[in-house]
């Protein structure tokens, strides 16, 4: 459901504005939480990952071992320090990206997800504009 969907058909009369607003601060509140739109959604660690209407989307967000990552079709990363120990912890992908079928690729230059050490299992990847 989009943010300004619902099933219903409510006619616009003076009597039921109060119901229609309600609809709609219930969807805008459910949709709060969400960044952009989900474009796919499984696992995905190494080969070919075709995603729809990824070609529409100049930045995207891309979860991997819990974490959102921003960046582009091809690179984007994020960092987290825990501070008792004072490590640092890095993930990042890197991807071949085919804008023409809207594929992302790994290979021995471009390995996919990663904390700097083991390759990573994609989880989610989201548009946002």
């Amino acid at each position: 459901m989009d943010i300004f969907e619902w099933e219903e058909t409510i006619p616009v009369t003076a009597n039921n504005l109060n119901e229609m607003q309600n609809i709609i601060n219930n969807n805008i509140t459910s949709k709060r939480a969400e960044i952009g739109k989900t474009l796919w959604e499984g696992s995905f660690t190494t080969g070919t990952l075709q995603i729809p209407n990824l070609s529409d989307y100049s930045i995207i967000v891309i979860y991997v071992g819990g974490l959102a990552m921003i960046g582009n079709q091809r690179y984007g990363g994020t960092n987290f320090r825990t501070y008792r120990s004072a490590s640092i912890s890095s993930y990042a992908y890197r991807f071949t990206y085919n804008e023409g079928n809207n594929t992302i690729s790994t290979d021995t230059d471009n390995p996919g997800a990663s904390d700097g050490t083991n390759q990573l299992t994609i989880t989610k990847i989201v548009g946002v504009f």
